[in-house]
């Protein structure tokens, strides 16, 4: 019997879909999110595997035949990995996806041959660490909810964004700089990471950063598609920052005016959550590229003042 092939976009965007419909019935609780790794190497998963990920495990956790916590450590391997380090897969494995290149080889203008390189996207399967015997999952560090967070406060000052209080949080591109209420209004250290850094998202976009159209272009217009997707972008730029950090991110409950354009978008062309994850990626990409340079300077200072 053949292989039912599988569509990466449609499995995809069901994955953000489904996240978003939950955030829209209670925009109070935390984005159901955790940043998975993998086991052999401990690299993050990136991009649109965050919401591959973390559906599947959203998935498991609303079975009632599944008594496992799969995902919630956040490790992951493939079958091939589990096995090198003596480890007994079971249980049905998680889609994830990676871009290649691939080269062909056709006929130029003039019937020459020459190669060309052709996109494509391949999927295979890994497997959680509540899914494997043989493998002893570390215990989570768990911070003091009331606290600020020290490597959170660190990683926004690498940024150098210029922060200003208020009683609201925004970002203001034609100044910008971005607005926020004291940390002490909050309920809790997640919930003020989590609107800070979806500002800083914002921050990315100005034209002399990444440049996006959504803040470039869109300034004192919030009634446009690309404000829209800004906010979307913006959402899962400050999720997927926060996932970097350690972070439970919580939806902003500003959003719910965008949630139902968002979906129908997405159902609508199943190649925009590869867009939107791939620009999200890019955010934290940038701000970490930013932190790097910081820590550097920050290095090259204290020598110097040291010699």
């Amino acid at each position: 019997m053949a292989k039912a092939k599988i569509n990466i976009y449609d499995v995809a965007t069901n994955a953000l879909c489904g996240m978003l419909e939950e955030a829209g019935k209670d925009w109070k609780k935390p984005w159901k999110y955790t940043r998975h790794q993998n086991v052999s190497s401990g690299k993050p998963y990136r991009g649109v595997n965050i919401h591959l990920l973390n559906y599947h495990a959203h998935l498991a956790s609303a079975d009632p035949q599944e008594t496992r916590a799969i995902g919630q450590s956040g490790i992951w391997g493939t079958f091939k990995q589990w096995n090198e380090l003596d480890c007994k897969v079971k249980g049905q494995g998680a889609i994830i996806t990676f871009f290649s290149m691939f080269e062909k080889e056709e006929k130029d203008e003039n019937g020459k041959p020459t190669k060309v390189k052709i996109p494509i996207w391949r999927t295979y399967k890994i497997f959680a660490a509540e899914q494997v015997e043989g493998y002893t999952i570390p215990e989570a560090d768990i911070g003091n909810p009331d606290e600020k967070i020290e490597i959170a406060e660190l990683y926004f000052l690498g940024t150098n964004a210029i922060l200003t209080r208020d009683d609201h949080a925004y970002y203001v591109p034609t100044l910008d700089y971005i607005g926020m209420p004291p940390f002490e209004t909050f309920d809790s250290s997640d919930s003020y990471y989590s609107v800070l850094y979806h500002e800083l998202a914002h921050w990315t976009g100005h034209k002399d950063r990444l440049d996006r159209n959504g803040i470039a272009k869109t300034i004192g217009n919030r009634y446009t598609n690309e404000y829209a997707y800004e906010e979307l972008v913006g959402e899962l730029g400050g999720l997927f920052n926060c996932i970097n950090l350690g972070i439970t991110s919580t939806p902003q409950e500003s959003n719910a005016q965008y949630i139902n354009s968002w979906l129908s978008a997405l159902k609508n062309n199943k190649r925009l959550v590869f867009t939107a994850s791939k620009d999200a990626q890019r955010i934290v990409d940038y701000t970490n590229k930013l932190n790097e340079e910081y820590q550097s300077d920050s290095e090259l200072t204290l020598l110097s003042e040291a010699s």
